[in-house]
Protein backbone atom coordinates (compact mmCIF):
# COMPACT_ATOMS: atom_id res chain seq x y z
CA UNK A 1 0.00 0.00 0.00
CA UNK A 2 1.52 3.31 -1.08
CA UNK A 3 0.11 5.18 1.93
CA UNK A 4 2.40 3.35 4.35
CA UNK A 5 5.45 4.01 2.16
CA UNK A 6 4.62 7.55 1.01
CA UNK A 7 1.95 9.13 3.26
CA UNK A 8 2.79 12.64 2.10
CA UNK A 9 1.75 11.82 -1.49
CA UNK A 10 -1.83 11.18 -0.34
CA UNK A 11 -1.83 14.38 1.74
CA UNK A 12 -0.67 16.49 -1.21
CA UNK A 13 -3.18 14.80 -3.53
CA UNK A 14 -6.04 15.64 -1.15
CA UNK A 15 -4.88 19.27 -0.88
CA UNK A 16 -4.76 19.54 -4.66
CA UNK A 17 -8.16 17.88 -5.07
CA UNK A 18 -9.95 20.10 -2.53
CA UNK A 19 -8.39 23.28 -3.87
CA UNK A 20 -9.01 22.45 -7.53
CA UNK A 21 -12.63 21.49 -6.88
CA UNK A 22 -13.18 24.78 -5.09
CA UNK A 23 -11.28 26.82 -7.68
CA UNK A 24 -13.42 25.47 -10.54
CA UNK A 25 -16.67 25.88 -8.60
CA UNK A 26 -17.45 22.16 -8.32
CA UNK A 27 -17.90 22.63 -4.58
CA UNK A 28 -19.20 25.87 -3.17
CA UNK A 29 -16.85 26.25 -0.23
CA UNK A 30 -15.65 29.60 1.04
CA UNK A 31 -11.97 30.36 1.48
CA UNK A 32 -12.38 29.87 5.23
CA UNK A 33 -13.91 26.42 4.71
CA UNK A 34 -11.12 25.38 2.34
CA UNK A 35 -8.53 26.60 4.85
CA UNK A 36 -10.24 24.62 7.61
CA UNK A 37 -10.26 21.43 5.52
CA UNK A 38 -6.61 21.97 4.59
CA UNK A 39 -5.71 22.46 8.27
CA UNK A 40 -7.61 19.33 9.32
CA UNK A 41 -6.01 17.22 6.59
CA UNK A 42 -2.55 18.57 7.45
CA UNK A 43 -3.01 17.82 11.15
CA UNK A 44 -4.35 14.31 10.60
CA UNK A 45 -1.77 13.31 8.02
CA UNK A 46 0.99 15.00 10.02
CA UNK A 47 0.26 12.72 12.97
CA UNK A 48 0.05 9.63 10.78
CA UNK A 49 3.22 10.54 8.88
CA UNK A 50 5.12 11.06 12.11
CA UNK A 51 4.12 7.62 13.34
CA UNK A 52 5.21 6.04 10.07
CA UNK A 53 8.56 7.75 9.62
CA UNK A 54 9.89 8.79 13.05
CA UNK A 55 12.88 6.65 14.01
CA UNK A 56 12.94 4.82 17.29
CA UNK A 57 15.28 5.76 20.12
CA UNK A 58 16.67 2.20 20.15
CA UNK A 59 16.07 0.71 16.68
CA UNK A 60 16.34 -3.08 16.36
CA UNK A 61 15.84 -5.55 13.55
CA UNK A 62 13.35 -8.43 13.57
CA UNK A 63 15.85 -10.53 15.59
CA UNK A 64 16.36 -7.93 18.33
CA UNK A 65 19.83 -6.81 17.17
CA UNK A 66 20.71 -3.13 17.48
CA UNK A 67 20.61 -1.16 14.25
CA UNK A 68 22.54 1.81 15.63
CA UNK A 69 25.51 2.23 17.97
CA UNK A 70 24.59 2.03 21.66
CA UNK A 71 25.72 5.62 22.28
CA UNK A 72 23.49 6.94 19.52
CA UNK A 73 26.32 8.87 17.93
CA UNK A 74 28.15 8.25 14.68
CA UNK A 75 30.54 5.33 14.46
CA UNK A 76 34.21 6.33 14.42
CA UNK A 77 35.80 4.06 11.82
CA UNK A 78 39.30 5.55 12.37
CA UNK A 79 39.90 3.21 15.32
CA UNK A 80 39.82 0.20 12.97
CA UNK A 81 42.73 1.38 10.76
Amino acid sequence: MIFKREPVILQVALFALFNLLAAFGVIGWSCAQIAAVNAAVAAAFGLVTRQLVTPLSDPRDAYGRRLAPAGGGPVDDRSHR
